[in-house]
């Protein structure tokens, strides 16, 4: 903020007399005025910083240390969390969105993280089950950080397309049809005959549509 150093109060007359400076009383006027108005935009936990205080530069400049302290304490307290940042049990795009911020904010203060440290810090904040993909992206050269959150993205897809697990099927009742039936009669270990030929599957290692399908197309019913 442009300053104005306050005129003399008196000045001396051409006849030599000290008298009220036309200049200081202008002064005073205008330093009012700008003082009004920076004060009519502060708010009530800010306010008390201005009281007792005489001219506008007196109160420009006590805001300015205030929120130059409140600033630092900001700053310190942004990159402590962007320092012990972790996904942990959040989902993905939690994770995303609460780093993002942090360095949303630091830029707003005018501390920008640097893209690195974007990459650097977003990584270390992964648990092990992304070991592989961390290992991957640490490899010179070190990708850009626009580029690690796409692929961020998609490897937490195909973690979650292995982990997925196969359709499991309590119990299936399987009703033979047709010639043949008998063939399977005392066949097969773990499965229980009724006295009608049918054949109760209790809970297969591996069940998944494909089998279903398989067990169609050879002529057999499959029911839940």
């Amino acid at each position: 903020m442009g300053e104005t150093i306050a005129p003399p109060k008196m000045s001396t007359s051409e006849s030599g007399a000290t008298v009220n400076n036309p200049d200081y009383t202008s002064w005073v006027r205008t330093d009012r005025l700008v003082k009004s108005w920076i004060v009519g935009t502060l708010s009530e936990e800010v306010l008390g910083h201005a009281v007792g205080l005489q001219t506008a530069a007196e109160v420009w400049t006590a805001l300015t240390n205030h929120f130059k302290q409140s600033s630092i304490a900001r700053e310190f307290d942004l990159l402590a969390q962007l320092q012990h940042i972790r996904k942990g049990n959040n989902p993905l795009p939690t994770y995303l969105r609460n780093f993002k911020s942090i360095c949303d904010q630091l830029h707003a203060i005018g501390k920008p993280v640097s893209d690195s440290t974007k990459v650097f810090r977003l990584l270390e904040g992964l648990d092990e089950s992304y070991e592989p993909f961390k290992t991957t992206m640490f490899r010179p050269p070190i990708p850009l950080y626009t580029e690690v959150v796409p692929q961020l993205q998609s490897y937490e897809l195909r973690i979650k397309r292995h982990s997925s697990p196969a359709p499991d099927v309590s119990m299936a009742f399987v009703s033979q049809r047709g010639r043949g039936s008998n063939r399977h009669r005392g066949r097969g270990r773990g499965h229980n005959f009724n006295s009608r030929g049918g054949v109760f599957l209790r809970r297969p290692k591996v069940a998944d549509q494909r089998a279903i399908n398989l067990l169609r197309r050879l002529g057999l019913i499959v029911q839940p």
